[in-house]
């Protein structure tokens, strides 16, 4: 018996609703098979699973060899090291060798010592869009309860070609899409990144049709500036208020960072990730989110009075729009919102930002051009550490040279 469900929203709560109707007496092995595949959702999945009391022996979760680049093999390896200190049973990652784009999407529960259990198969990857978010995709599903169905299945897995782990940096053959997709996946492009806390956290009031008039007059643009600290456009006057100083530690070794172990492309400069990593402290990055959320709530009454008083001062002096919220609380809400971009809170710190390869490995000629690109660059411009470590990556079609090796250089 099956049946067929589009799902718009709370894809996740309705895969467990047809994924759990199972008998909870028996001893179930779960099998995630998916091309595309999220750490995080993967844990949620099987937390929820785990708490509705489903005897589970093990989880099999088979996905491209490719998403393992992208994901990374130590993230991957980290992350089963720590779900399986979690949980009594084991969960296993197989990454699957295909000719092409292991493209299935399949969830099932089998029960271990009799061949029954359901299984859903559909069109949602193990993500965030897949599966987590609601504003990700639309997805479908279709179930099945049918015995032969879940033996061909078990059989199909079997019959797969599955990559070790442990052993995925080595490869057959150094000319190959997944090598040159692997290669440039273990770096990030650098770039740099021109925003700022003032940018983030300064009040900007947009000038009305009068006040653009008014802050052509001399004297009063020298009292905005000068006096009053603000910064001024042809449509807005602005002003950071928090008092927050800071060295971004990258800058001083962007340059050594770059003739050492960047190499040129047309996307930027690659680093690999293992030098970025060595570094790039976490423990001072952690350090400055606190200090400067420390310094916020320090001098949060002070900046709200502050900026109260110049909000009056301009609606007097009839320069800027009025507001239908204060400014004060924009100023808070920006805090708020602030404490959950990690991403732009490493920005504000390092003032770089690392962008990932933006090539999914179905973007064949994207990767390919890419790498040429990127092989001229090694070919033509003085050898560095990390030219030195590509060339010996090819020659023994293996990234330990990149992964690894490099961390002696640091």
């Amino acid at each position: 018996m099956t049946s067929t469900i589009i799902f718009f929203n709370e894809k996740k709560k309705n895969l467990l609703k047809l994924l759990l109707n199972v008998d909870k007496k028996r001893k179930y092995n779960f099998y995630i098979a998916t091309c595309y595949f999220d750490l995080r959702t993967a844990s949620y999945l099987i937390k929820d699973i785990y708490k509705e009391r489903i005897n589970i022996e093990t989880v099999e979760i088979y996905i491209d060899k490719k998403e393992v680049f992208r994901i990374g093999k130590n993230n991957i390896q980290q992350w089963l090291n720590r779900i399986n200190k979690k949980y009594s049973f084991n969960i296993y990652l197989f990454p699957v060798v295909a000719p092409k784009l292991f493209h299935t999407k399949v969830y099932a529960l089998i029960a271990c010592n009799f061949l029954s259990g359901v299984l859903i198969c559909g069109s949602a990857n193990l993500t965030s869009a897949g599966l987590a978010s609601n504003n990700g995709n639309i997805e479908s599903f279709i179930r099945t309860r049918s015995q032969s169905i879940l033996k061909s299945f078990k059989k199909s897995l079997s019959e797969l070609k599955i990559h070790d782990l442990d052993k995925i940096d080595s490869f057959s053959d150094s000319d190959t899409l997944d090598f040159k997709y692997a290669l440039l996946r273990s770096g990030y492009f650098l770039h740099t990144w021109s925003g700022s806390l003032n940018r983030e956290l300064g009040i900007k009031f947009m000038l009305s049709d009068k006040g653009k008039e008014k802050i052509k007059d001399v004297p009063l643009l020298k009292k905005l500036r000068v006096e009053l600290g603000f910064e001024l456009s042809q449509a807005s006057i602005s002003k950071s208020y928090l008092n927050f100083s800071y060295n971004p530690p990258l800058l001083e070794n962007i340059k050594n960072l770059k003739k050492n172990f960047g190499i040129e492309t047309y996307l930027g400069y690659w680093v690999p990730i293992s030098v970025i990593n060595r570094c790039l402290g976490n423990e001072e990055f952690e350090n400055f989110k606190c200090n400067l959320f420390n310094a916020i709530e320090k001098q949060q009454k002070l900046i709200i009075d502050s900026i109260k008083k110049d909000y009056d001062i301009l609606c007097k002096l009839e320069l800027i729009e009025k507001l239908n919220n204060s400014p004060e609380e924009s100023f808070l809400k920006k805090v708020e919102k602030l404490k959950d971009k990690e991403t732009k809170l490493w920005r504000l710190y390092y003032r770089y930002e690392l962008i990932e390869l933006p090539y999914d490995f179905s973007q064949y000629e994207e990767i390919e051009e890419l790498y040429d690109n990127f092989i001229e660059t090694c070919e033509d411009k003085t050898s560095n550490y990390t030219i030195r470590a590509v060339y010996r990556a090819i020659n023994e079609k293996n990234l330990h040279p990149i992964n690894i090796d490099l961390l002696e250089k640091l």
